[in-house]
């Protein structure tokens, strides 16, 4: 792209409105004593086709702070890299409007000129770059450097770093953000597992106990046996202890009935009878209509109440007097058979099997707490047996989960070494453009023999930050060539300030306007570098005649 002229400007910084100034297509030389605006010239395409200022800012202010101006208007005509002509202006403040070639146009639409904006700042400003930061500039410049497919990428790795990648890498950025995405599960996993493992250690180092064994089986079989026949026989079969029990509660029961219960009852009749036996003086109102009630129905309501209530007892003493029948005759039964029973032979019989019987409750109790303690061990057993498994699980599981992080790690570390081999055999693809600055991404440990990721600038072999001033100029110019025609946008270069150097070397297919200082001379345009000579010859010759005075005013 060329800029072939500025048309006018109206409002525009210092510039008069009208200016108008036309560019050569490989070198225009601007040249002037200082504030002469040529600075400000060389911003005015800038703004026009970006809406940027040199600095890399498209919120200034360019309207001419001395003159109360509303709308700001700059005009250029450009030929594009297809060889088109265009006039473009822009306005700025009471209107905002970008025209191409008469019609209203966008800045999404102007971009086609420019591409990328960071591009085109540095391109066009060389002096641009340097103002990044180390990390913008080292990702402006990868973006410029020619692709290389994933599958010639694989290709550059060795048949085991191949094997540990398993496959081309589509994005080594997203590739290695994906694995780290793995290995911080993999790392909450292990720490997971290893509390299951601390949790189950406390269980696992329980010690085991010996099962009890019941030896006394058959003791216990032969008492029950000997208890079993000990018990043949209606008679025997009763135990002594167990008929005393009854007796005592037959005895209480009938006790109960005769003395307590059947004396309530016999009371209870005695005062219903006599009721009934004065029932011919009762008088009565009646609770619902308040009439007193006449005593011949009254007497007879009481006397049906009366007689009821002693049948219900008449029936109630009938009943308790068959009930305490039955226990009594029951209870001589008892006392008949306990007699019977109370001999020296039955008595000793007796005797003989509550021992047994002791005995083998005694036995019973005691296999029934081995069998206790016996459930207890296995158990344990179980649970113990259990947490080992869980334990030795959980260890295997961690031991795969490290291998996978360690995995990870190693397939990071080759696509972090894959992204430094695509970047040097990018570079090389450039190093037609670069002839003494040299840009790096990587470096060799010397030690241990792998890439290191890191970025640096040289200037025929030397760091940037050490070069002088008038070095760092050349490199500046090298790197904006060298990102204008990798991009492609093949824009002029505006370079100020070259008072510092004597030579500036420039593609030759480049367009370059060169502002350049000269005391004594007013805004001039130049297409001849002889011309510019001239100037400052002429600029040289007032500042001799300048000193010679000053020498003979002193000496007067």
């Amino acid at each position: 792209m060329v800029i072939k002229s500025i048309n006018q400007t109206i409002g525009y910084k210092g510039l008069p409105d009208g200016f108008h100034i036309n560019f050569n297509d490989d070198i225009t030389y601007i040249v002037g004593d200082n504030f002469k605006t040529k600075s400000t010239i060389l911003s005015v395409p800038l703004w026009v086709l970006t809406g940027y200022n040199m600095t890399g800012s498209n919120q200034e202010d360019v309207s001419d702070d001395s003159r109360n101006i509303k709308n700001v208007i700059a005009e250029i005509t450009i030929i594009d890299n297809e060889g088109n002509e265009h006039i473009i202006s822009r306005s700025k403040g009471k209107n905002n409007i970008i025209l191409l070639d008469g019609i209203k146009s966008t800045k999404e639409y102007m971009a086609k000129f420019y591409k990328d904006i960071q591009f085109f700042l540095c391109a066009y400003n060389p002096y641009r770059f340097c103002t990044l930061k180390p990390a913008e500039q080292k990702q402006l410049l990868l973006r410029l450097l020619p692709p290389i497919s994933p599958k010639d990428a694989f290709k550059m790795l060795s048949e085991e770093e191949q094997k540990i990648i398993e496959k081309p890498i589509i994005d080594n950025t997203e590739f290695a953000k994906q694995k780290r995405a793995d290995i911080k599960a993999y790392n909450f996993e292990i720490k997971r597992l290893e509390g299951v493992e601390e949790g189950n250690l406390s269980i696992a180092l329980i010690k085991e106990e010996e099962e009890q064994v019941f030896d006394k089986e058959e003791h216990l079989k032969e008492l029950q046996e000997q208890y079993e026949k000990l018990l043949i026989g209606s008679e025997a079969s009763i135990s002594m202890e167990d008929l005393k029990i009854k007796i005592n509660r037959l005895t209480n029961i009938v006790k109960q009935n005769l003395t307590v219960d059947l004396e309530d009852a016999k009371q209870k009749k005695s005062k219903i009878q006599e009721k009934l036996n004065n029932v011919s003086s009762e008088q009565g109102i009646c609770p619902t209509c308040k009439q007193k009630i006449e005593n011949e129905v009254l007497q007879k309501a009481l006397k049906r109440l009366y007689n009821k209530e002693l049948e219900t007892l008449k029936n109630k003493l009938e009943d308790m007097k068959e009930d305490t029948k039955k226990y009594v005759k029951e209870l001589k039964e008892k006392k008949n058979l306990l007699n019977k029973l109370s001999t020296e032979e039955n008595i000793s019989l007796e005797t003989k099997r509550n021992q047994i019987k002791k005995e083998i409750e005694e036995l019973e109790k005691e296999k029934h707490n081995i069998d206790l303690h016996n459930q207890e061990v296995l158990s344990k057993k179980t649970a113990i047996k259990k947490a080992k498994e869980q334990i030795e699980k959980a260890r295997a599981t961690i031991e795969e989960l490290k291998n996978n992080v360690d995995l990870c790690n190693l397939q990071i570390k080759i696509s972090d070494k894959l992204k430094m081999l695509i970047i040097g055999e990018q570079l090389k693809q450039t190093k037609n453009l670069l002839k003494d600055v040299s840009i790096n991404f990587n470096k060799l440990d010397e030690d241990t023999g792998e890439l290191l990721d890191e970025y640096s600038i040289t200037y025929k072999g030397r760091e940037y930050a050490k070069l002088s001033q008038s070095e760092k100029m050349r490199a500046d110019f090298e790197i904006s060539n060298f990102i204008n025609k990798k991009s492609g946008i093949n824009t002029a270069m505006f370079i100020d300030d070259t008072e510092r150097i004597r030579d500036i070397t420039i593609n030759n297919e480049t367009q370059v306007i060169i502002a350049i200082y000269i005391k004594y001379s007013e805004l001039s345009i130049f297409y001849e570098y002889n011309d510019v000579l001239k100037r400052k010859k002429e600029s040289i010759e007032q500042q001799l005649n300048e000193d010679e005075e000053f020498i003979w005013l002193n000496v007067a």
